[in-house]
């Protein structure tokens, strides 16, 4: 027949310990200690039940650790999409900056970043991914460039290449994060089963 006893469920090398209590509602084992008050009190047999209990148990364990985890990675992809944003805009505000210093006379700041959206690849698609820069900060790199605008044009386009892939990279995980899979329902979970007579 049935025996009072211990169940370990493993997922690699993680273990969790339960046992039945007098009434066979299954108990965690929190620490050594609590398996020496097993053999010394009245424990209600296991069951198949108690079994399937203490898995389901570690699975709801698992599954929530994977959602803090999945949560965590999801904000950190979030902040770092949001730096890449910013980044993106400064170096539009100093392209756009650099595109009316050329033109010899004064050139709203708005135009000026239409003129860089003008010169296509990689401006245009960086404007849409990273969205347009504050005519303020498009002002203040304009009182910082004097002359040559278009060769520091020339020589932002590595740095626009660059962004733009890796805004393109970011904004695809970014949506594909979303999809989070459970592993935690597929994780190999081993369970053991140790009896005693009574």
């Amino acid at each position: 027949g049935e025996k009072p006893g211990l169940v370990r469920v493993s997922a690699g090398s993680r273990h969790w310990w339960f046992a039945p209590d007098a009434e066979g509602r299954l108990e965690p084992m929190e620490h050594v200690g609590a398996l020496k008050g097993i053999l010394e009190r009245d424990r209600a047999a296991l069951s198949a039940s108690h079994l399937e209990e203490a898995r389901d148990r570690v699975l709801e364990v698992l599954r929530e650790e994977e959602e803090r985890e999945a949560q965590y990675r999801e904000e950190r992809e979030r902040r770092q999409l949001l730096v890449l944003h910013e980044r993106a805009r400064h170096l539009l505000a100093r392209a756009a900056a650099c595109w009316a210093g050329d033109s010899g006379f004064p050139i709203p700041p708005d135009e000026a970043v239409a003129g860089v959206r003008r010169l296509g690849y990689p401006w245009a698609p960086l404007l849409k991914l990273a969205g347009r820069p504050e005519e303020s900060v498009v002002e203040m790199e304009m009182r910082s460039v004097s002359g040559a605008g278009g060769r520091k044009l020339e020589l932002l386009k590595a740095e626009a290449q660059e962004l733009l892939n890796r805004l393109a990279r970011a904004q695809q995980g970014a949506v594909g994060s979303g999809q989070v899979v459970s592993e935690a329902r597929s994780t190999e979970l081993d369970v053991q089963v140790y009896t005693w007579a009574r």
